[in-house]
């Protein structure tokens, strides 16, 4: 598929999901709809990762067994459908914090660092290197943050307020961020050591196969 046109299909797909999202978590009782779809992002999620690993049919059978078990309890499922969206919520935040927090740790490379080394083709100014270990830092803390603000509204009882900050503003938020970071590394780094968008692109793109190719050879 193209990739661009992959990329609408996704982008489509999550604006549904955290439409549908809103809705469930907005009226009165959900309808089955509702928490089927609330189920997907965790199933797709799951069945990616687990494809690619050796026990991936042990574990699938797992992931039989507990759909079976989630049918058979259909009723409680519906009643306590909040907290399935609540915990995916804040699972993807932490994760998201994960995803960049594990390489701050000593003797690690920061991720927005590996992704600027590739796009300087392998060499990178001091300038760049500070900046960029500082930027994985901020993406860290914005969603633990996320995180810990989506728990504080939804334990303490304001479910509208928390789907409104979880299904509506998260997304432009984060993408407000990515806009507002740009004029910051312009006033920051010097114009003579910033990478072309182009190779930026090519840098988060090595970036991740280097790192599935990792993966690949540690299993």
């Amino acid at each position: 598929m193209n990739p661009v046109v992959r990329g609408v299909l996704l982008t489509l797909l999550g604006i549904a999901y955290l439409s549908i999202a809103h809705i469930g978590a907005t009226v009165g009782e959900p309808a089955w709809l509702v928490v089927l779809t609330g189920c997907m992002p965790l199933s797709v999620a799951s069945l990616i990762f687990l494809w690619g690993t050796r026990w991936r049919w042990p574990l699938l059978c797992v992931i039989v067994i507990a759909a079976w078990l989630l049918v058979i309890n259909a009723r409680d499922l519906v009643a306590h459908s909040l907290w399935l969206y609540y915990l995916q919520d804040t699972g993807s935040n932490l994760l998201g914090c994960a995803f960049f927090a594990r390489t701050l740790r000593k003797g690690e490379e920061a991720l927005c660092t590996r992704m600027a080394r590739y796009a300087h083709n392998g060499g990178m100014p001091d300038t760049v290197k500070r900046y960029c270990d500082r930027l994985t830092w901020l993406w860290a803390i914005y969603f633990a943050a996320c995180a810990a603000v989506g728990s504080v509204l939804f334990l303490s009882g304001h479910v509208r307020e928390w789907s409104w900050f979880a299904n509506v503003l998260n997304w432009p938020l984060t993408v407000t961020l990515l806009i507002v970071e740009l004029p910051i590394r312009m006033l920051i780094v010097p114009a003579r050591d910033r990478a072309s968008l182009i190779n930026s692109i090519k840098g988060v793109m090595a970036a991740h196969a280097a790192e599935r190719s990792a993966k690949t050879s540690r299993e």
